[in-house]
């Protein structure tokens, strides 16, 4: 008969669903997730626009898109630049979504000590991108500049300039880190290359960074 499962498909079936209580286990975690996350939503600032501020997380690398849906369940505004890629696995062709700046997020809230820690203490989260002086601020100019190159795919058409290499010292140009200056650690030949970066005035609290090349002005 169709659409009966054998017995043994049921069991596997059963197996594979999530028990009452990881359910329960689960719907805890978001309901306490978002509760430290009171502090950072969007709401906040709805009437005064202009007092919010970018900031950058750094974060698990490949925990990205992860964090994203966390985070935008909360009422957090946020943006994790995505780029479509392809793979070869085992001789099968995959295709899927990545982010670009891998373990780098943006967030926009009204800054305040408990907003602040609130994001820290997420999951995946590991600090936000800065220094003694303060963190790092993220330029509303320069994050709807990375907005349109992502959502227009001009990255591609960008210029690009080849001579940079291994201990290149450049200017970032656009992105997050737009205004900061760097020296090349690798660069990746590809259709869009990239640079592995390591950027000063950050010390070692933000390790190297993959960057396009294109987003890099020789010095």
């Amino acid at each position: 008969m169709r659409g009966k499962k054998s017995g043994a498909q049921a069991v596997a079936c059963a197996e594979n669903e999530p028990s009452q209580w990881q359910k329960t286990e689960t719907t805890r975690r978001q309901r306490l997730a978002s509760q430290r996350l009171a502090d950072a939503v969007m709401s906040l600032f709805a009437d005064r626009p202009k007092d919010a501020r970018w900031y950058c997380l750094a974060v698990e690398s490949a925990k990205e898109l992860v964090l994203e849906e966390s985070l935008k369940r909360a009422n957090v505004e946020l943006y994790v630049p995505r780029e479509r890629f392809q793979a070869v696995k085992k001789g099968v062709k995959i295709e899927g979504e990545r982010s670009v700046l891998s373990g780098y997020m943006l967030v926009r809230i009204l800054p305040s000590a408990r907003a602040f820690a609130g994001l820290k203490r997420q999951s995946g989260v590991i600090d936000f991108v800065g220094n003694e002086a303060g963190y790092h601020v993220v330029h509303d100019s320069d994050v709807d500049k990375l907005k349109a190159l992502y959502e227009t795919n001009d990255i591609s058409r960008m210029p690009v300039d080849r001579s940079i290499g291994q201990g290149t010292k450049a200017d970032i140009v656009h992105g997050p880190f737009a205004g900061k200056r760097c020296v090349v650690v690798q660069v990746t030949a590809s259709r869009e290359p990239k640079a592995k970066v390591w950027i000063d005035g950050f010390g070692d609290r933000v390790g190297v960074v993959t960057l396009p090349l294109a987003f890099l002005k020789k010095v």
